[in-house]
């Protein structure tokens, strides 16, 4: 790793845009497609006890896996409502709730599909722990 990268949490937009595809978003429902079964382990097709191997089910278009499903991805911004002014990339979007929770993205092995959606927002306070939850870390560089 270069002196000038560091790794992160991503913001929730940094999240949605790359479960979305990026630029080359076909705008389904799910990361990849529109069908669950194709590219999110959830609720519906998992044994609801634990998570399942990486890669297990189709990437969305820029390659990423279980951008939908497996496990709930914790982001940078704490929970909070969306204003209704127009934003790029939003951060932070409310003030942190009293009990600190903070924005988590994808769903799980344990969520129905429909919780699964690249739109679909939860929430956890970093106290809490079950095996649903996980990470997914963003590669910061400050290369022009």
């Amino acid at each position: 790793m270069a002196v000038n990268e560091k790794f992160t949490f991503p913001t929730e937009a940094q999240w949605e845009y790359a479960a979305k595809g990026g630029k080359y978003s076909q705008g389904t429902i799910y990361a990849g497609s529109n069908d669950y079964n194709k590219v999110c382990y959830c609720r519906e097709n998992s044994d609801k006890l634990s998570f399942t191997r990486i890669g297990s089910f189709a990437p969305n278009e820029i390659g990423l896996y279980d951008m939908s499903g497996n496990v709930l991805e914790f982001c940078l911004d704490p929970w909070g409502s969306y204003t209704e002014t127009s934003q790029v990339d939003p951060q932070a979007p409310g003030e942190v709730a009293n009990d600190g929770r903070y924005v988590c993205r994808g769903g799980s092995f344990y969520t129905v599909a429909k919780r699964c959606r690249v739109t679909h927002r939860h929430s956890i306070s970093p106290k809490e722990s079950y095996n649903s939850f996980g990470i997914r870390l963003c590669l910061i560089t400050d290369n022009k």
